[in-house]
Order: structure tokens, then C-alpha cells, then sequence
């Protein structure tokens, strides 16, 4: 009784807007739900570790649209759990399959085994009492399908518009719910912006996502790795940061896969790498080849 009502629990849906389920799990990324009159659609499948198909069953039972923001692990790997299409953008497709392989499962396994509190410093187990990692390790990716640029999901009474936002990564996404005026950037928009990774894009694509989300009709921005629903007018603080980047006086930051990068957290003047948690803060993590692009 007690593994199944773990598994059971192991996702959480909150109402954030009309027709919007926010769906969080102690994997650290949050996922979203849109609901229609005649589709639903989710955003993102995280690591998993749960039953997320059951999880998402439980609030409708529409026909369901899945897009992935990206192709990074804690957006995608639980693809597997689905039947219907992934929606993902092309330059991000080989970097799923990456980041779905036994290999990378593996290592995300280990992870979850001793995930990081970093508010108490304290490390936790994050995986389901019930948890196979023989089953999980050997999934795949998905019925991954090209997702259309510029598209709009109509899902009846709920308009979802796709926004190409690289930076992050070559192939990041955002989706816009334009009843609600609400922006979901996932990691393409997010206070503490990585752009050292091997398929991160550079400094000046970045500029562009930021200048072409401010330019949208938004009153909300909604993140994936924080419960914060910020205003629009956050951007600005994002801008401003972007536009202060100065490689040589940014701090060394510690990556342990990617040292090669020599990877300098840059934050926004005014602040600190350690005030990640006051208003305001706004940083980017770049290396200096990215930064001279």
C-alpha cells in the first residue's frame, strides 16, 4: 500500500490560470498542462521517474498534444511513457535522442539518487519507492515528430502559440497562451541562463529571444525550474543583464563536465552569483567564445 501511494503522489497538479495545470514532482522541473474544449496539451515530460501518463489522466482525458520546450534530459525523458506524437523542433532532435540514451539515463538515475536541496544543503533520494531502473534505463525518446514553425495549437477555447527561442539550446521553444497573455519559455528565458553548453547557440541569439519576447503581446512569464509567475516587465531585468556581460569580470563557474568551456557566471550589476534568490537577479553563464559572436 505504502509504493502505491507513493506512486501515486509523486506528481502534483496546481490550477495556475483558467485551463492551465502547473505539475510539479521532487524531479525540480516543472511541466504544464492546457486545456481545451476539444485537446489538451503538455508541455515538457521531465525525467519520468513517475507514472506521468497517469498523472496526467487524472485531470483529462482529451486527446493529448505533447510538445518538448527542448531536448535536454529533464524535458524529455519521459517521452517514453506516451504513445501519441512528441512535438519538438528539428535542431533539437539528435540532442533528445542524446539525452535519451541508456547512457545519459544512467547518470540521471545516479543523480536522482542524491538530488541536491540547495536551499538546505541537504541531498535526497528522488525517485519512487517503486522505481525500476532496469525498465527506465532502457527507454527511448518517443515517436518524435518536426514541430512546425510558428504554429498555433487550437485546442478549443485555448489558442497555443509556438515561439522559436534559441539561445539555450539551438532548438528551444516557448509556447504562448494568448487567452491568458502568458508566456512558458521553459530554459529558453530564465533568470540564471546557461549558454556554455556544446549546443547552446551565443550572446547575440540570445538578445534576439529576449528582444522578440518583449515584443509579444504578454502580461505573464511562467519558468520551468521556478514556482514564480513573473510580469512581463522581468524582461527588462533580463535585457539589462545581457547587455552588462563582460566575460574577463565574470565569476569562474563550477561545471563539472564542461571545464573545458572555463564556463564564467555574469550577473546583473548590482548583484551577486550568491543573490540568486533576491528580486531582481538576473545572470548568464557563457563562455568567451559565445560571448564574442
Amino acid at each position: 500500500m505504502e509504493n502505491k501511494t507513493k506512486k501515486e503522489n509523486y506528481y502534483k497538479a496546481e490550477k495556475l490560470f483558467d485551463r492551465v495545470y502547473r505539475i510539479s514532482s521532487l524531479e525540480g522541473t516543472f511541466l504544464f498542462l492546457f486545456l481545451g474544449d476539444r485537446k489538451a496539451l503538455l508541455l515538457d515530460t521531465a525525467y519520468g521517474f513517475g507514472n506521468l501518463k497517469e498523472a496526467i489522466r487524472k485531470i483529462t482525458d482529451l486527446p493529448l498534444i505533447i510538445v518538448n520546450s527542448h531536448g535536454h534530459l529533464d524535458h524529455v525523458c519521459g517521452n517514453f511513457q506516451f504513445d501519441e506524437d512528441i512535438y519538438i523542433h528539428a535542431s533539437d532532435i539528435e540532442l533528445c535522442k542524446s539525452h535519451n540514451s541508456t547512457e545519459s539515463r544512467q547518470k540521471i538515475v545516479m543523480g536522482a539518487q542524491r538530488l541536491m536541496n540547495f536551499s538546505s544543503g541537504k541531498t535526497r533520494n528522488a525517485l519512487p519507492k517503486d522505481f525500476s531502473e532496469d525498465h527506465y534505463i532502457h527507454q527511448g525518446y518517443g515517436n518524435l515528430v518536426q514541430l512546425p514553425a510558428d504554429h498555433a495549437f487550437e485546442l478549443g477555447g485555448a489558442t497555443i502559440a509556438v515561439h522559436e527561442l534559441p539561445g539555450h539550446t539551438k532548438g528551444s521553444v516557448g509556447l504562448e497562451y494568448r487567452e491568458e497573455g502568458a508566456l512558458f519559455p521553459a530554459d529558453a528565458i530564465n533568470p540564471l541562463m546557461f549558454l556554455f553548453l556544446p549546443e547552446s547557440t551565443d550572446l547575440a541569439t540570445y538578445k534576439k529571444t529576449l528582444a522578440k519576447a518583449n515584443s509579444l503581446d504578454i502580461n505573464h512569464i511562467v519558468f520551468s525550474h521556478s514556482p514564480e509567475i513573473a510580469p512581463k516587465l522581468i524582461l527588462e531585468d533580463f535585457i539589462e543583464c545581457a547587455e552588462q556581460v563582460d566575460y574577463d569580470r565574470g565569476m569562474p563557474f563550477d561545471a563539472k563536465e564542461f571545464r573545458e568551456f572555463a564556463p564564467r557566471i555574469c550577473t546583473r550589476s548590482g548583484f551577486g552569483p550568491n543573490d540568486t534568490m533576491k528580486p531582481g537577479f538576473a545572470a548568464i553563464i557563457i563562455d568567451r567564445l559565445r560571448c564574442n559572436h
